[in-house]
Parts: structure tokens; C-alpha cells; sequence
């Protein structure tokens, strides 16, 4: 995603026994489609590619770790993902 920029969003789930993608938005995609992608209920992690100007007017874009925790989710669900913090910052360096 950092090098190609094809896609404007990647969330990813824990699953059975590794960090799965859930989901992919196509380049086209806002940030609407993006928070609306995001489950209600269930945490998750997610890559968000924001494109904006500078303040001298040059397009630059930044990428953006989310880790989604939401107020009703589970407690031990919020805790899954805390724990699988540190493994998914490592897959997504390599």
C-alpha cells in the first residue's frame, strides 16, 4: 500500500490464528466509506491513505494507523486486539 497506492483503505481482523484483511477500498473510496466499512461492534485495525494539500499548495498524502476500538465492543475483544498490537506493527514493517 505505501509504494503502489492502489487502494485508500485496508482494515484487518484478527483471525483463527493470523491478522486477516477484511476489507479493501478501491482508490476511489472517502473517508465515509471508510468509517462506514468499520463494524459497529468489533474492534479492528486499519490503514487509512489520506490525500490533502500543503499549506504551499503542493498534493502530498500520509498514511494513517487507526486501531478501532469501539465504546460497545467486548472487553475481551478489546483486549485480543491489544495484545496483537505489537505483531500487526511487525507485519506491516516487513
Amino acid at each position: 500500500m505505501k509504494l503502489k497506492r492502489k487502494h485508500r483503505y485496508v482494515i484487518y481482523r484478527i483471525g483463527e490464528s493470523q491478522i486477516e484483511v477484511e476489507s479493501v477500498g478501491a482508490r476511489t473510496s472517502t473517508l465515509k466509506d471508510f468509517t462506514t466499512a468499520l463494524p459497529f461492534s468489533d474492534s479492528r485495525y486499519a490503514i487509512y491513505d489520506q490525500e490533502y494539500l500543503t499549506p504551499d499548495g503542493r498534493p502530498t498524502s500520509k498514511l494513517w494507523f487507526v486501531s478501532w476500538f469501539p465504546v460497545n465492543s467486548t472487553p475481551y475483544n478489546k483486549m485480543a486486539y491489544t495484545v496483537r498490537l505489537t505483531m500487526y506493527i511487525y507485519m506491516c514493517s516487513t
